[in-house]
């Protein structure tokens, strides 16, 4: 669950507080049955600033950067009192800082028909916060939405549909200054 807060700097400058609430789960199989591990809490907060630049009347770009301070919990524990792994902790420990950018276009023809390319890169930081190591680093990630959306009336009912093609690429994780084998990846949705 996201909460953000926006606030117009300039004329087409605007500045966000971003602050999430995070529900994490984990299920394992293992020798003694199924595991189950889960946790919420609040997320690390981010800072963004992102500037619009009008292209013309069908085509506007997006551009900006921000901080992720690390105002999420590091030092969760389940049900056995045991610190739950990195992943499963509502924050990271880390400060870590992104760029992103979109890009859109309406067709002149038809308005209400709308190209969308976006792109983000997170430079992740180290962090000391988690109990067994005095280095770990989530890897960096790059992340590209490319979609289509119109809408169109069917009798007197608005239809809004769209398609997206998502791709998220992660370095591995670092702990210790080694790399984690387990971690990182490609992903397409």
């Amino acid at each position: 669950i996201l909460t953000q807060i926006n606030y117009g700097l300039f004329k087409n400058g605007t500045i966000s507080l971003v602050l999430p609430y995070v529900f994490l789960g984990e299920s394992a199989d293992t020798p003694n049955g199924r595991t189950t591990s889960q946790a919420s809490g609040l997320g690390d907060l981010s800072l963004v600033y992102l500037h619009l630049f009008q292209l013309g009347k069908q085509s506007s770009l997006s551009a900006g950067g921000g901080v992720k301070l690390p105002t999420g919990d590091t030092q969760l524990r389940d049900q056995n009192n045991l610190i739950l792994q990195a992943t499963l902790q509502t924050g990271t420990g880390s400060t870590d800082y992104f760029i992103l950018g979109q890009y859109q276009y309406s067709s002149p023809s038809r308005p209400s028909l709308i190209f969308r390319q976006s792109i983000s890169y997170r430079l992740n930081g180290s962090t000391d916060q988690f109990t067994f190591h005095d280095d770990y680093k989530f890897g960096n990630e790059f992340q590209s939405f490319t979609g289509v959306s119109d809408q169109f009336l069917i009798g007197r009912i608005l239809q809004s549909p769209n398609v997206t093609l998502k791709y998220r690429y992660q370095d591995m994780f670092r702990i210790e200054g080694f790399e984690n084998e387990n971690t990182g990846g490609h992903w397409l949705h």
